[in-house]
């Protein structure tokens, strides 16, 4: 692995995942040369580096476990649709 290098991240805060799915890659400053990073557990991400320059012991994901992620990704769905479906502003409510 590179000492450090440049973070392209596949996944965000609220996505669920599984053991092994690989949710980044790191690329060297060059570009030569890529390696995917992969979870080490399942659960949702609640966390993730942003910068786009990483080096080697950063943390690049915080995972919360939780007991089933079939129910935490029903979860995440529902509250996704929630957001989505309500109003940001009330047009009456704007002076």
């Amino acid at each position: 692995a590179p000492a450090g290098g440049l973070l392209r991240t596949f996944k965000a805060e609220g996505d669920v995942v599984q053991e092994g799915d690989i949710v980044a890659a790191i690329a060297d400053p060059f570009g030569e040369r890529e390696i995917e990073v992969a979870t080490k557990y399942s659960g949702i991400i609640v966390g993730r580096a942003v910068m786009p320059v990483v080096h080697e012991g950063d943390a690049l994901f915080h995972i919360a476990a939780v007991k089933s992620t079939d129910v935490a990704e029903a979860a995440m769905d529902d509250l996704t649709t929630q957001l989505e479906e309500a109003a940001l502003f009330d047009e009456d409510e704007i002076i």
